[in-house]
């Protein structure tokens, strides 16, 4: 069977268009498997109508449920009559990555999809508090996705760490290539490049040693990070 065969799409409630989901479905094409999209909601000013019984909030948020959850109904409503598989779930959770680390621990969902909001001003990718967190604290892979396509002929980029002597760090790159790879050659076959960054010479070292010379030393850590990442990626030539 293939990996992310059980992806979690985190729904963005402040816009129609969902990147995030349409990622999904162009993965599901791909690789099959099941979709949920996922929506924690919460209003603060339902908690403070003090005026309602208990039974009268909770018919309120459920009036609310409902009618987020049909309103994400009609945004996957192409991708439902065209037989795409998706499960549709909100909530009422006060902490939206919170919500989304738990339904991804009680239903083993493998992915979860997310839409990074775009700084039209900078022009850059902008994180939000729960994007961090999920990223930090998400106990399966985090997708965070952009409002372009998937390129053709695109490249992907794995991040390793060459730098620490902790054995666990040397399985995790390991991890990250594997998975990667294997993610590539099933969509567009995206070519895969690793990265990895090695530190310069302290400042103050160089200051305190005036017969040290900063440029012998810093050659001879990039040729060490070049051997172990010439020697981390000829694991995976003829794999």
């Amino acid at each position: 069977m293939s990996q992310y065969q059980n992806v979690l799409v985190a729904i963005d409630a402040q816009q129609d268009d969902q990147p995030a989901l349409r990622r999904a479905v162009y993965l599901n094409q791909r690789l099959g498997g099941r979709i949920k999209a996922f929506l924690p909601i919460y209003d603060f000013s339902y908690e403070m109508t003090t005026l309602l019984s208990p039974d009268e909030r909770a018919s309120m948020r459920q009036g609310v449920i409902s009618q987020r959850t049909e309103w994400i109904r009609e945004q996957a409503r192409a991708y439902l009559d065209a037989g795409v598989e998706i499960d549709i779930k909100v909530i009422w959770h006060n902490r939206p990555y919170e919500a989304i680390i738990q339904e991804v621990l009680a239903h083993q969902h493998d992915l979860v999809l997310k839409m990074a909001h775009q700084h039209d001003r900078l022009e850059s990718v902008i994180f939000t508090p729960t994007d961090w967190h999920l990223l930090r604290k998400c106990p399966c892979p985090v997708w965070m996705v952009k409002d372009q396509p998937w390129p053709e002929g695109g490249k992907a980029i794995v991040a390793v760490n060459l730098a620490s002597e902790e054995p666990h760090h040397d399985g995790l790159n390991q991890k990250l290539i594997r998975e990667t790879v294997i993610l590539a050659e099933k969509v567009n076959q995206t070519e895969v490049h690793l990265v990895g960054a090695y530190p310069i010479t302290p400042i103050n070292i160089a200051i305190e040693l005036p017969d040290f010379d900063p440029s012998v030393y810093n050659d001879a850590i990039r040729g060490q990070h070049l051997v172990a990442m010439k020697a981390l990626r000829q694991k995976f030539l003829d794999w």
